[in-house]
């Protein structure tokens, strides 16, 4: 096996697994729960340097290119595939080249495919060629949808000798049970703050700064690197806005479709998944703040009172149609209106409760 590696993250879940791993008691096929904000995927690919016997020193592409390792991740509808040309590689492999701590952004008609199924069936057959045994990665595996899972189940209850199969997802409950009850499930945990301090000072942060940014991104290395980035991250100061505009009630319809066309104009799709991604987390800031678990950040604390008002209840509803309106960023469907089904959705009484907190979405309140 390669060295182990200083700088993995969850040194102790990693530790574990290499026990387990020694002692010939870990599953052919093992399950990690958890986003690449909180190490997920860097957590898997520290395990197939070791397990592989290698040392790319995060090179990722090394291990990308290694002839006994295999990445199966969710496609775009094959429309989408043709257009970005056949010498680009799968979006989800060069989102974990380019950073394994980036979000994916995987839209809800990626699907991890029957014929990537029975790739995976075929290659796990043959013999190792330059290791001892053989890994496979399946990133964002709760995108496997019956047809590739009744292929590959065969293959990850009883995988041929010397062969590790490591899914990775953020939301284990959309996987399918009988994928699942084959798996050795381990959860991945937010990330400590000494962790991702660390992650930043080794990605050139001021050891003061990196520890004070460690603490507010509550266990998520993305949120760590985007706040880093200070005053001159626009997005997340604009999402800041949009939310205290959202829960304004003297704001206008009209206005704020104005201000989410002003905004998302011009947006590039990284772009936009950010800002909405933003936008989630300062609405989690908010609630947390409701809730009386930390005291508001200056660019959301004008709508406290507003948010009070709301309740958790609805402002915890309102956090899971954020995550919605984040997945129909891979939909057919335009930014804008993303963004206004977010930001409108307190005020739209067939969505909450009989109680209105705001006017319904017909009836303009001026307060210009």
């Amino acid at each position: 096996m390669a060295p182990l590696s200083t700088d993995t993250p969850h040194t102790e879940v990693f530790a574990r697994l290499m026990r387990a791993k020694q002692n010939g008691r870990l599953g052919h096929s093992l399950l990690l729960t958890g986003g690449g904000g909180h190490g997920a995927y860097v957590l898997a690919l520290r395990l197939a340097e070791q397990f592989l016997g290698i040392d790319v020193k995060r090179e990722w592409s090394a291990l990308f290119n290694h002839p006994d390792f295999l990445c199966i991740s969710p496609l775009p509808p094959k429309t989408e595939m043709e257009k970005r040309g056949k010498d680009k590689p799968d979006p989800v492999i060069e989102s974990l080249l380019r950073d394994p701590h980036e979000p994916i952004n995987v839209g809800s008609n990626w699907r991890i495919t029957a014929d990537q199924g029975r790739r995976l069936v075929q290659w796990t057959a043959l013999s190792p060629w330059q290791s001892d045994e053989k890994f496979v990665l399946i990133a964002e595996a709760e995108k496997t949808k019956e047809d590739a899972a009744d292929i590959m189940l065969k293959t990850l209850e009883e995988p041929q000798p010397g062969v590790t199969i490591v899914l990775v997802t953020m939301r284990p409950q959309d996987l399918l049970p009988t994928v699942r009850s084959r798996c050795h499930e381990t959860s991945v945990p937010p990330l400590d703050t000494e962790n991702i301090a660390a992650l930043l000072i080794e990605r050139g942060a001021r050891e003061e700064t990196a520890h004070s940014i460690a603490r507010l991104a509550q266990g998520d290395f993305w949120q760590a690197s985007a706040l880093s980035a200070g005053d001159t991250n626009e997005l997340r100061r604009d999402a800041a806005k949009m939310i205290v505009v959202a829960l304004d009630p003297k704001e206008r319809v009209a206005d704020i479709m104005g201000d989410i066309k002003a905004v998302t104009d011009g947006m590039s799709p990284t772009e936009i998944s950010e800002y909405v991604r933003w936008m989630i987390w300062w609405l989690r800031d908010l609630i947390l703040a409701v809730e009386g678990l930390q005291p508001p950040r200056p660019e959301v604390e004008p709508a406290l009172d507003w948010a009070r008002k709301v309740g958790f209840e609805r402002l915890t509803e309102w956090l899971v149609e954020a995550d919605r309106s984040y997945e129909m960023l891979g939909r057919n469907v335009t930014p804008e209106a993303v963004v206004a089904a977010l930001t409108l959705y307190p005020r739209d009484q067939r969505r909450l409760g009989a109680e209105p907190t705001f006017p319904p979405l017909d009836v303009v309140v001026s307060h210009r």
